[in-house]
């Protein structure tokens, strides 16, 4: 069996191991528990407390199959380790962890006990960190959405946990079936590269993705031709293990259910194409963050709700940089990374350049999505200042939309 622990630029593979069916949630949870989180760079961010320690940040993810928690608050909790497991991402590194019992999470009073968490050392969740440009203990996993209805509201920054045996949906969202395999939701769809071509897919609903839509290899022989002639940009995709090169370009249409969805940012790689009747991928938060999101595995459905107010998710990269934080508390912005024809290659940024300030306001008094934010603004003009080596420059950035 197979598990991958999956947000943007993750993708871990775990060798074989059996899963205890989880308990059922403690009695006392309400009809409905409210639980405020916050929504940063693409992720779910939750404080839980584990076995009544000091409340630590949490990642969301319904893309894992396992909960997950660093080294370190394991040692604190004393877990005991109950077997050894590798992990293997993208790359050629592998990463040992352990597999543990009897932990105890309590999320704004609503608690369950993990029947099994995943224990990784501090090297795998630091270049996360980074690259996130925040400090976080772990993710929580399926355990979570196997014993409640899970709300997501992205305009409220609210999470709405439901008793699974009580809850009865009552309003007139957009009623999608859910196929659950080794604790991970999918549901069908058609990706449409152009007016006249389509493509059934099947897409792993992942609310730990910080991206919008992404296609798995291998794919069809008539896909992989389209994908080699369209407008793409050359990107890379960071997980455990090393990188991966990537390509970003737009699909015409993603439809799901009575939905359709213009012009998704999607993400791909082009590996040998196979005969195959369904592509695989990942829906992501830039594109579940405009509705309000509930998943019922027990109904096996998933509902989208348009909230007030839609958040934007058509914007990509405008300045060509990779950026990542160093330090803690990650308030230390580097240039990791410059891509080709950029308006940031244009302006001569270079990687190993320090961003001191944007637009004559310090980098510190920004968390790294609102850097990122910021360098999202077609046809403006930023100014940045920053620390090569020596030298203190300013430099002009004129941002456009690359994709």
């Amino acid at each position: 069996m197979r598990f991958f622990l999956c947000f943007p630029f993750l993708a871990l593979l775990l060798p074989s191991c059996t899963l205890v069916s989880p308990p059922s949630p403690s009695n006392n949870l309400s009809p409905t528990q409210r639980v405020p989180f916050e929504y940063e760079g693409g992720h779910i961010y939750l404080q839980a407390s584990l076995n009544g320690s000091p409340l630590r940040w949490f990642i969301l993810d319904s893309g894992s199959t396992h909960t997950l928690i660093n080294q370190s608050q394991a040692q604190s909790l004393g877990l005991k380790s109950q077997s050894t497991v590798e992990i293997k991402g993208i790359g050629t590194k592998k990463t040992p962890a352990t597999l543990s019992s009897g932990v105890a999470f309590n999320l704004a009073g609503v608690t369950w006990a993990s029947s099994e968490v995943l224990v990784v050392p501090p090297s795998f969740l630091t270049p996360l960190q980074q690259y996130f440009g925040r400090e976080f203990s772990g993710i929580i996993g399926a355990d979570l959405f196997e014993q409640f209805v899970t709300k997501v509201d992205y305009s409220e920054q609210v999470l709405h946990l439901s008793d699974a045996q009580t809850y009865r949906y009552q309003g007139t969202g957009d009623k999608i079936p859910l196929k659950l395999r080794n604790g991970k939701p999918y549901i069908q769809s058609t990706l449409w590269p152009s007016s006249d071509q389509s493509f059934k897919s099947q897409l792993l609903v992942d609310l730990g993705s910080g991206a919008a839509l992404d296609i798995n290899e291998p794919v069809t022989p008539k896909l992989h031709q389209w994908l080699r002639q369209t407008p793409a940009l050359p990107r890379l995709t960071l997980g455990a293990g090393g990188e991966k090169a990537v390509r970003i370009g737009r699909l015409q249409q993603l439809e799901i259910g009575n939905l359709k969805l213009e012009k998704p940012i999607t993400e791909f790689s082009l590996g040998q194409p196979r005969p195959q009747k369904k592509i695989s991928g990942r829906i992501g938060s830039q594109i579940l963050s405009q509705f309000q999101v509930t998943l019922d595995y027990q109904r096996k459905h998933m509902i989208l709700e348009s909230p007030s107010q839609k958040k934007g998710s058509s914007h990509y990269d405008m300045s060509g940089l990779w950026l990542k934080t160093q330090g803690k508390p990650f308030d230390q912005v580097w240039v990791d990374r410059v891509f080709a024809n950029s308006p940031a290659a244009k302006a001569d940024i270079r990687a190993g350049d320090r961003i001191l300030a944007i637009n004559n306001q310090p980098v510190e008094k920004f968390s790294l999505a609102q850097v990122r934010s910021q360098l999202k603004q077609p046809g403006q003009v930023v100014e940045l200042q920053i620390q090569r080596q020596q030298t203190k420059l300013t430099v002009k950035l004129t941002l456009k939309p690359l994709i």
